[in-house]
Parts: structure tokens; sequence; C-alpha cells
């Protein structure tokens, strides 16, 4: 028998936060905006996992307020993945172009809920963001990957495209059964299906982790040869402020 609802759910959401704490733990001289961001994502996750259960009940799962929680906190972690990999791409500028993108999203996991009289065209909603989502951070880390030449960045891109293909299929079974995607169920999840959950949280984490091990690296040899090729420039410009001394 496999383990029961409480269990996969705190399982789960458990082990999403022990990867956010080892992520962090891995990463803790190579820290930036991106890590904290893919951090911050893995506890929203957590989060979700723990409130979308069947022991909030069915008042909290239908009241505005909690539709308001559970579907920030699933847009909001799609979100931060995507930052993430921007400020990974450019410390700088690109990740504060994603501000306009936060703003709009919550506005529509405010105005959702309050505008859609059944609950499941609100989760059909959410699911529609987060895999808009996915597929902005496919098409970025794919880029991403082609550019610098990091095959990690494009094995990333090909899990994260597999799990978007997933969420898709999810949400067309959901639609066409007229069931709500994101309810939660009652029905004790199989030792396989956790397995998977588990197994799947691990590789993302793994992954973004050798990203930015394979971008730090890249930086440090660019710093390097810059400095070279400073140190060159200075030479050049001695020796000749010699000969004509």
């Amino acid at each position: 028998m496999g383990p029961s609802v409480v269990e996969s759910n705190l399982l789960i959401g458990a082990w999403s936060l022990l990867l956010a704490l080892v992520t962090l733990g891995i990463l803790w001289n190579a820290r930036d905006r991106a890590v904290y961001h893919w951090v911050l994502s893995s506890v929203l996750g957590g989060a979700y996992l723990c409130l979308n259960a069947p022991w909030t009940g069915a008042a909290f799962y239908q009241s505005i307020p909690g539709q308001w929680l559970l579907s920030g906190l699933v847009v909001g972690g799609g979100l931060l993945k995507v930052v993430a990999l921007a400020a990974l791409q450019n410390p700088g500028s690109q990740a504060r172009s994603y501000t306009r993108l936060a703003a709009a999203l919550g506005a529509v996991v405010v105005i959702a809920p309050l505008l859609l009289h059944e609950r499941r065209w609100v989760s059909f909603l959410t699911l529609a963001m987060t895999i808009a989502l996915m597929t902005l951070f496919v098409a970025n880390a794919y880029s991403f990957g082609r550019r610098l030449k990091l095959n990690n960045a494009k094995l990333f891109s090909a899990l994260i495209g597999c799990e978007a293909a997933l969420v898709v299929l999810v949400a067309l079974a959901s639609l066409l059964g007229g069931v709500d995607p994101l309810r939660p169920s009652s029905a004790a999840l199989t030792v396989g299906g956790l397995l998977s959950f588990l197994t799947l949280g691990l590789l993302n984490n793994a992954l973004f982790i050798a990203l930015v091990l394979d971008v730090n690296v890249l930086r440090a040899n660019e710093s390097q040869q810059q400095l070279l090729q400073a140190t060159a420039e200075r030479s050049r410009q001695q020796e000749r402020e010699r000969m004509l001394a």
C-alpha cells in the first residue's frame, strides 16, 4: 500500500525545503540573486504542498483568500525560477525587466477568483500561467545553453520541457473530465508516483547547481582573460613610453 495523502504531501513538501537548504549550502560561496530566487521558489513549492491538502478543508480551498494564496504560491514559484535563470545570465538589468510580468501575473491571480465563479476555472487559469512560465524558462535556458555552449543548460531546458508537457496533459485530461486539476485528492499516492516527484525535484536542483557552477567558471575565466589583456596592454604602454623617453 502506498503512503497516505498526508504522508505524501509532507514528504514532498519537506523534500522541497531540504533541497532548498542543500542548494543554498552548496552554492553558499557563489550565492547571488539567482541562487536566492531559486531557493525561494523551492520554499514556495513546499508551502503549496503543505497548504493544498485535504487537512486544510474544502472551505479554505474554495475561499477567495485561499485561492489567492494557493495560486500565488504556484505562479510565484514558477516566476521565481524564470527570474533566477535571468539573473544567472545577466546579474544586472535583465532580472529587473520581469517586474512588469510579475505585476501582470499578480493582477490575474487577484482578479480571477473575483470574476470566475467556478473554482476549477481558477485552477485552469493558474495552470495556464504556470505552463507559460515553464515555456519561457525552456526557451531562455536553451538560448542560454546555445550562446555559451553549456550542455547543462540545454539538458535543463529539456527536463523542464518534459515537465511542462506533463502539466499540459494533466490540464487537458482534467478539462475533458470536467474536474478541478488542483483540488486536493483523497487518493493515496503510489510509491512509484512519490519517488517520481522526489526524483524530479532532485534533478531540477542538481541541474541548477551544475549550471551555476558552470557560469561561475566561465566568469572566472573571462575575468582572468581580461586581467591578462590589461596587464599586456600596460606592458606595451610602458615599453612605448621608454622608447619615447
